[in-house]
């Protein structure tokens, strides 16, 4: 009899998303003409021990959206909820949930500005090395990182750009100050006149409506692993 061997969760992961992608997947259309001019995003994620959360953690993310073309200047910032908290942490279990930070506010520019992204090169800077490689691929071995890129790539599916991942060090990342809840700095134009950010909202429901879908069916083992097998 050949022995059973198991597939690790990264590779379930890549496997389910084939599944639900290839039956309605449209072919990319490759614009040859009528370029227009990049899109940019930092983004970034915090994560620092809190004794006042149940989950033990604090944990922050934000986002900017720099468009050449018109000159628009908009951010997100936003603290982590308890639920989610708890949900990455696995119950409190772990202290660090840093990188699903780092992929979180990714997932969210994706939704904000998708009509902006929409057949255009989108720039990534991520100052996290496991989210910018996670991103890169599609999938990661960290199953709640796996559902968020999963999910990115979902949107990406369903709204085509051309996205490009970069490493930006975390000292020269902008994305820095509104994922600790504070507006991001001024830009200086070409004409030498400021560029104020405006802030965009964070939609009330959207790590709401991500947990329920992450959370339903799924079964958390003690090593940390989904079970995905039911």
């Amino acid at each position: 009899m050949v022995p059973r061997e198991e597939l690790d969760v990264d590779t379930l992961w890549a496997l389910k998303f084939w599944q639900d992608t290839l039956p309605d997947a449209k072919p990319r259309e490759v614009h040859l003409a009528g370029f227009r001019q990049p899109l940019v995003i930092f983004s970034d994620g915090c994560c620092d021990p809190s004794f006042s959360s149940p989950s033990g953690v604090k944990a922050g993310y934000g986002g900017i959206m720099f468009d050449p073309e018109d000159n628009a200047y908009e951010f997100f910032r936003k603290d982590m909820s308890e639920d989610l908290k708890w949900y990455l942490s696995l119950q409190g279990s772990k202290k660090q949930i840093v990188g699903q930070a780092e992929v979180l506010p990714c997932l969210l520019a994706r939704l904000i500005w998708k009509e902006r992204m929409k057949n255009r090169a989108v720039l990534y800077f991520v100052d996290n090395e496991a989210a910018r490689f996670g991103l890169i691929r599609g999938g990661a071995k960290e199953p709640h990182m796996g559902q968020m890129l999963s999910a990115f790539w979902d949107e990406e599916k369903d709204n085509p750009s051309y996205p490009w991942f970069a490493r930006v060090p975390t000292l020269g990342n902008p994305a820095d100050d509104p994922s600790r809840g504070l507006p991001p700095c001024t830009l200086c134009s070409h004409s030498k006149m400021p560029i104020k950010p405006t802030e965009v909202s964070v939609p009330p429901t959207f790590e709401g409506d991500y947990l329920s879908v992450w959370s339903e069916g799924v079964e958390i083992t003690p090593d940390g692993l989904l079970d995905l097998r039911g």
